[in-house]
């Protein structure tokens, strides 16, 4: 991590509570040159919550989600870029966990909202790396557990997963990224990194739930070059992959999904 003191870090997290807060009292505009997308801004999807209690892939995609924000603020706070950090640890806190709490008592789920908020504290305050890794170690346990709620995945079921959390990957990715490969909107781009570990985390469990061997051989294939869209967490302003090459990519990918 790039060397900042404690009371550094301090300073900085104050700064950062403070844009954070002007931000709100401005009625939540987004910064200069960016897009703020809708589903960062709105209450929780009351249809969503339906369907994550009723659908285990559904439950294990808003998981997934959370996942990815959070990989990708952990991956950016390691690097020193706390106010991009900080970023990440609003919408799995504000939104996504209040949308996943009917699925994880339906499910009878240990809740882990005290672990999440312990992380999310920890990175805003800019504590030390020690601090703040065995809180995401220990937020990463609790999520795990309520993951392991879903007994017997198959691997149409995996697949289902992946599929839902590539099209959160498309989304964001066409708002992050120009038609020239012009970065548009850097937390965006995040997420769609983040999102991709987590549905390559599943792609890798599809192959332990099939005899299809040749099938898991092209999503890893398919999986390397839409990594490969992510040079860095963060991006350079220039020279990306499309949005319309990637959108085309997830095509494929779901295609290949289809075979489970």
């Amino acid at each position: 991590m790039k060397s900042m003191g404690v009371p550094g870090r301090l300073l900085v997290a104050g700064a950062v509570f403070a844009a954070l807060i002007a931000c709100s009292d401005a009625g939540n505009h987004a910064p200069s040159g960016q897009t703020q997308t809708d589903h960062e801004m709105a209450m929780p999807d009351e249809a969503l919550m339906a369907r994550i209690v009723a659908d285990d892939a559904e439950y294990l995609v808003q998981l997934g989600l959370m996942r990815g924000h959070l990989y990708v603020g952990n991956q950016l706070y390691l690097l020193g870029e706390l106010a991009e950090a900080v970023t990440h640890m609003k919408h799995p806190e504000s939104e996504l966990y209040a949308e996943l709490v009917p699925g994880l008592e339906s499910r009878e789920a240990t809740p882990f909202a005290d672990e999440l908020q312990s992380y999310a504290m920890a990175v805003e305050a800019g504590e030390r790396d020690a601090v703040t890794q065995a809180r995401y170690q220990t937020l990463n346990t609790a999520i795990s557990q309520a993951e392991n709620r879903v007994e017997s995945l198959t691997a149409g079921q995996t697949a289902a997963v992946v599929s839902g959390l590539l099209a959160h990957v498309g989304e964001e990715y066409s708002i992050a990224v120009s038609n020239t490969g012009t970065l548009q909107n850097a937390h965006e781009y995040q997420d769609s990194m983040g999102f991709v570990k987590v549905a390559g985390d599943y792609i890798a469990r599809i192959g332990t739930l099939t005899d299809n061997q040749a099938g898991t051989q092209g999503l890893e294939a398919q999986l390397t070059f839409l990594r490969a869209v992510f040079p860095s967490v963060v991006p350079p302003a220039t020279g990306l992959t499309p949005p319309e090459t990637v959108s085309d990519l997830i095509v494929r990918i779901n295609t290949t999904l289809g075979g489970f």
